[in-house]
C-alpha cells in the first residue's frame, strides 16, 4: 500500500467566475504571477513520494495540457467526471474513492482555495489519521461550519439556523480533508453510495461527513489555521481578495494597501496604515448605537438638508453654512469639480486632492504661495502633522479674498492639536466668505466606517452649487444615528482627545530616541517617521507584517527627502510594539 495521495476535485464549472472559467477550469484561475494550480503543486513538491489524483471535468484537456507542459516530471492519475455539468462534488469524490482506498492516507482537496504554503504543509504533516482543515468562522464566510471540543475534535456540523444565532465558537471548513484508508473503506465508500442512491448526485460530500460525525466514533481532528492564511474563491471579489492574502503571506503589502479599508475582515492583522481612534466612540456610545441597528437597517435615512441641521448640534456653526457629504472625499471631489480652476497645495500633501482634482494641482514648498491660484491647506498637515497657526490662516484668507481666490481649509485633524486651529465659528465663517472649511468627521470622531464629512462656508454661490450637486440621500441611516448620539457624548469625545494628545507625546518620545530615524513633531493623531534608505524602510515594513501589523510606506512624495511611514497614535500596547519593532531593526540604533 502506497503511503499518500493528494486528490483534487477539479471538475466544476466555476460559473460565478464565467469571464475566467468559460473556456478553462477553475484550477487555472490567475493568482499573483501564476495560477491557483501552481500554489498546490508548490506544496506537493515538498512530498515527492506522494501520488496526485485529479478528478477532471470542465476544461479537462486544457488542464492536462497545462500540467504536462508546466510539470512534465509529474504523472498524475486522471479520473474524468463525464457529467460534471449535472453533478456536484459528491459524485466526483465517489469516482475516486476506490483508488484512494489503496493509499494509507488520502488528502481530498477542493481546487478553488488559496492556502498558505506553510499552513498546507503543516496540515499534510499532521499525525492524526483523519483531519479537517478549519478556520475561525467569520460572518462573511459561506458554506459548512463545525463545532470542535477541547481536544480539537469535530463534534458536529452546524445547520444554518444555529449558525445564525451563534458564530462565536464555530469554525469554517476549508475543504481540505485527510482520510485514512480504514475511514474510506468503513465509512466513505458505503455511506456515499447510500447517499447517492437516496439523494442523487447534486449534493455535497460534506453532507456525508456530517452524518458520519454523529454515526461513528472516529471523529475528525480539527486542524486550525488563521483566517489570514487561506481564502475560498467563488467569484471575482474572492479572487481579488485571495490575491491580496497571498501577497500578504509573501510579505508584499501593496495589493492590500490599495484596498484602502475592509481590514476588519482579516482578524489576524492590526491595521496601522489608516487612521482610527482607539478612544472614540466610547464603549457606551457603541452599545447605544448598536441597539438601533435593527430598526434603521430597513428604513430610509432623513434627507441631507435635515441632517445638516442635526449636525449643527455638534459642529459649532449654523446649519445654513453646512453641507454634509458621504465622507470628506465626496466633498473634495465635488468642490474641486465645481471650482474648475487651478489650486495650489503645499508639499507633502494628502493624495486624495491630487486624485480628485480635474486639473493638475500646482505643488509648492515651504508655504511659498503665489496667490495667483486657489489654495488648499490641510492643518495639521497630512502626512507630517505640522501645523500652521490660526492667525496665519486668517491672514492668508484675507489676502486671497483680495485676489478673488478661495481657500479650501481642511481641518480634519485640528481637534487633536494643542492649539486652537479651527475656523468653525459663525462670525469667522461670515467674515471670510472665500473660505471653504472641510472636516472629516470620520477622522475626528473615529467613525470612518459610516462615511461622514462636512463642508462649511458662507459663500452663497458655492453653498448653492454644493447643495444642487449632491443627492438628497447621500447620508446613510447609521450616520444619522451617529449624529443623533454625538451631542450626548461631548465629554467622552473631549476625554478621547486628551488621551490622543498624551499618547502622541509618548509615541513621539519613543520614536525620536531611535537615532537614525527622522521623526516629525506632530499636532495630529499620527506621527511621521522618515527612514535613511528605501531598503531600511522595506525591512521595517516586513518586520511589522511578521508581527501582524500592516503599515504603508510613503514613497517618492514631494516634500519628503526619503521613504517614510505614518504611524497612527494608538493604545499604549500598540505604540510599545511600534517602538520595539523599529528599535530592533539592525542599523537604526547606534
Amino acid at each position: 500500500m502506497r503511503n499518500r495521495c493528494f486528490c483534487i476535485l477539479a471538475a466544476g464549472l466555476g460559473s460565478r467566475l464565467k469571464s475566467y472559467t468559460e473556456k478553462k477550469p477553475k484550477w487555472l484561475l490567475p493568482l499573483g504571477d501564476n495560477c491557483l494550480i501552481d500554489q498546490y503543486f508548490d506544496v506537493f513538491s515538498n512530498f515527492p513520494d506522494s501520488d496526485i489524483l485529479i478528478v477532471t471535468g470542465h476544461g479537462r484537456d486544457i488542464l492536462i495540457d497545462y500540467i504536462n507542459k508546466r510539470y512534465p516530471q509529474k504523472s498524475p492519475i486522471y479520473i474524468h467526471n463525464d457529467i460534471y455539468d449535472k453533478t456536484n462534488n459528491i459524485y466526483s469524490l465517489s469516482l475516486a474513492l476506490s483508488t484512494l482506498a489503496k493509499y494509507a492516507y488520502s488528502y481530498v482537496m477542493e481546487c478553488d482555495l488559496y492556502v498558505n504554503k506553510d499552513s498546507a504543509i503543516n496540515f499534510i504533516n499532521t499525525s492524526e489519521d483523519c483531519a479537517a482543515l478549519v478556520s475561525p468562522l467569520q460572518y462573511w464566510m459561506d458554506g459548512t461550519c463545525v463545532k470542535i471540543n477541547t481536544n480539537k475534535k469535530v463534534t458536529s456540523f452546524v445547520n444554518a439556523s444555529e449558525r445564525l444565532h451563534n458564530t462565536k465558537d464555530l469554525y469554517k471548513t476549508v475543504n481540505w480533508y485527510k482520510f485514512s484508508s480504514s475511514y474510506i473503506f468503513r465509512y466513505l465508500i458505503p455511506y456515499i453510495d447510500v447517499h447517492l442512491s437516496a439523494h442523487g448526485s447534486s449534493v455535497y460530500y460534506e453532507d456525508v461527513i456530517r452524518v458520519l460525525t454523529y454515526a461513528s466514533n472516529d471523529h475528525l481532528s480539527a486542524h486550525i489555521i488563521p483566517n489570514i492564511n487561506w481564502f475560498e474563491i467563488d467569484d471575482q471579489y474572492d479572487l481579488q481578495k485571495a490575491s491580496c492574502i497571498q501577497d500578504l503571506n509573501n510579505g508584499n503589502t501593496q495589493s492590500i494597501i490599495q484596498m484602502y479599508g475592509g481590514y476588519w475582515k482579516i482578524k489576524d492583522l492590526t491595521d496601522l496604515s489608516l487612521l482610527v481612534s482607539p478612544y472614540f466612540p466610547s464603549s457606551e456610545f457603541i452599545e447605544e448605537f448598536s441597539t438601533e441597528t435593527q430598526s434603521m437597517l430597513t428604513q430610509y435615512p432623513s434627507t441631507r438638508n435635515y441632517l445638516e441641521k442635526l449636525s449643527a448640534k455638534t459642529l459649532p456653526v449654523s446649519p445654513q453654512f453646512i453641507t454634509l457629504g458621504n465622507g470628506a472625499s465626496e466633498l473634495i471631489s465635488t468642490i474641486l469639480r465645481l471650482v474648475n480652476d487651478t489650486w495650489e497645495i503645499n508639499c507633502p500633501y494628502f493624495l486624495e486632492y491630487e486624485r480628485a482634482s480635474p486639473l493638475p494641482l500646482k505643488y509648492i514648498l515651504n508655504d511659498q504661495y503665489t496667490y495667483e491660484n486657489h489654495i488648499i491647506i490641510v492643518n495639521p498637515c497630512n502626512p507630517t502633522g505640522r501645523y500652521l497657526p490660526q492667525r496665519y490662516i486668517l491672514e492668508l484668507a484675507a489676502r486671497l479674498k483680495k485676489y478673488n481666490k478661495y481657500l479650501l481649509y481642511d481641518e480634519s485633524f485640528a481637534d487633536f492639536s494643542d492649539h486652537h486651529l479651527s475656523l468653525l465659528d459663525d462670525e469667522v465663517i461670515k467674515k471670510n466668505d472665500n473660505v471653504l472649511v472641510l472636516k472629516s468627521l470620520g477622522k475626528s470622531y473615529g467613525c470612518a466606517g459610516i462615511r461622514l464629512g462636512a463642508l462649511i462656508t458662507a459663500n452663497t454661490s458655492i453653498y448653492k452649487a454644493l447643495q444642487n450637486s449632491l443627492p438628497i440621500w447621500n447620508i446613510s441611516s447609521p450616520a444619522e444615528i451617529f449624529l443623533d448620539l454625538l451631542p450626548r457624548y461631548k465629554k467622552a469625545y473631549s476625554d478621547s482627545l486628551s488621551h490622543i494628545r498624551t499618547n502622541r507625546s509618548q509615541l513621539l518620545s519613543g520614536l525620536q530616541q531611535i537615532p537614525l530615524l527622522s521623526t516629525y513633531s506632530s499636532e495630529a493623531n499620527f506621527v511621521l517617521t522618515q527612514f535613511p534608505t528605501l531598503s531600511s524602510a522595506r525591512v521595517a515594513e516586513k518586520s511589522f507584517l511578521s508581527e501582524g501589523f500592516l503599515v504603508k510606506l510613503i514613497l517618492d512624495r514631494p516634500g519628503l527627502t526619503g521613504p517614510a511611514i505614518r504611524f497612527p497614535v494608538h493604545t499604549n500596547e500598540v505604540q510599545s510594539h511600534i517602538v520595539s519593532i523599529l528599535s530592533s531593526q539592525p542599523g537604526f540604533t547606534l
